[in-house]
């Protein structure tokens, strides 16, 4: 049986790969031997100094399980901004050296890093790029990105999916009686939640009974719920902390509509996709899956990240047209059906058998698989 070395999150930690990780690596389990390893954060207050005392012992304890259980494949879950690069860069050259194949899966990446940027993150990002086997994205958008600024990457991009949880999948709808508004993330104010709320005042003044719900915690949150109190907008706006996926998907399928006005290039949000799989109707910016996957006044309705008027606007145009909400649920569970466990785990586990089926010499680190891939 295929053996393939899988990095998991931390279990103290939280977000999308927290999220859409342990579901996948279950259903992979049913098609491949796989063992997990440690590489990444374990907290979200790690000092630099932790960090780089754990990446060394890491890096040495996967060596140790590599020479011992010789995996066909290693798949490395991180994200590619500077921090991920120049953590991954020992592990990329760690599976050079023993000849393995190695994926690494983008959950998330910056514009201006895949872009030309300094000299050093230039030197680190060619360095990741021309020894790892296969890069995965998680939209056709991110991909042609990549392609674009990076060509010695041509034909070593691969568009996958994240698994989305059967919790949401399987939630049933049941609108709230009056309009409800929801918004859901980390507490950054690059993620939109300032936004929304900036709009609220034009939303209740058009549908007076409308309510809004934010959910996560964050840096930014304390900031939030300053603003909430000195606009005096408590009686209208509640913001609850981190809470349980069963009660995430319970506010979903209650709210007439899913805000998320972000201005990062965002992958493939899970926020996004876990509205999508409960059938929520979806107000967001372009971003790179919703571009890729979403039709606009099919599955969502687009918005400017940073005008709190034309969010708004769209909002309203969702909370005013129950026929459109409807048409958008129906829509969002259907395209929703192509990020089950076992889908996904399947077109991974294709990749591996790819990668796997060719033991890796020094040089052929640098090579490039298009024919191989092609192949499929």
């Amino acid at each position: 049986m295929l053996r393939v070395f899988f990095n998991i999150p931390s279990p103290h930690l939280r977000g999308g790969q927290a999220t859409c990780l342990p579901p996948l690596r279950t259903a992979l389990e049913r098609y491949v031997q796989l063992e997990a390893f440690d590489h990444g954060r374990a907290a979200e207050d790690e000092t630099t100094a932790y960090k780089c005392l754990r990446t060394v012992l890491n890096l040495a304890s996967a060596e140790v399980k590599i020479l011992s259980r010789r995996p066909h494949v290693i798949h490395l879950n991180s994200a590619f901004d500077t921090r991920g690069i120049l953590r991954d860069i020992p592990l990329v050259l760690l599976a050079v050296r023993h000849r393995i194949p190695l994926l690494l899966m983008a959950h998330g990446s910056l514009s201006e890093i895949i872009r030309p940027t300094r000299a050093t993150v230039q030197l680190a990002k060619r360095v990741l790029v021309n020894n790892i086997s296969l890069l995965c994205v998680l939209s056709a958008a991110e991909k042609a990105e990549f392609e674009d600024f990076l060509p010695g990457l041509r034909g070593r991009v691969w568009v996958v999916k994240n698994v989305i949880s059967e919790t949401f999948l399987n939630a049933e709808r049941h609108e709230s009686e009056k309009p409800l508004v929801l918004f859901a993330s980390r507490f950054v104010k690059e993620k939109g939640p300032f936004y929304l709320l900036d709009a609220v005042p034009s939303i209740v003044e058009r549908i007076p009974n409308a309510r809004f719900i934010f959910l996560g915690d964050g840096p930014d949150a304390a900031a939030f719920d300053a603003a909430v109190r000195d606009r005096r907008m408590s009686t209208l706006v509640r913001r609850l902390g981190n809470v349980s996926q069963r009660e995430i998907a319970a506010w979903y399928t209650r709210s007439w509509a899913f805000v998320f006005p972000t201005l990062f290039p965002e992958g493939m949000p899970m926020v996004v996709a876990e509205a999508m799989a409960t059938g929520t109707p979806i107000v967001t910016t372009r971003i790179r899956f919703a571009l890729s996957y979403m039709t606009e006044h099919e599955n969502c309705l687009y918005c400017e990240s940073q005008n709190s008027e034309a969010i708004a606007e769209k909002v309203i145009m969702l909370l005013e047209d129950p026929v459109m909400r409807r048409r958008m649920s129906q829509a969002n569970r259907r395209l929703a059906l192509q990020f089950r466990d076992d889908d996904v785990a399947r077109e991974f586990v294709q990749l591996y058998e790819q990668l796997g089926a060719t033991r890796l010499t020094n040089q052929d680190a640098f090579n490039n698989y298009e024919s191989l891939l092609n192949k499929r």
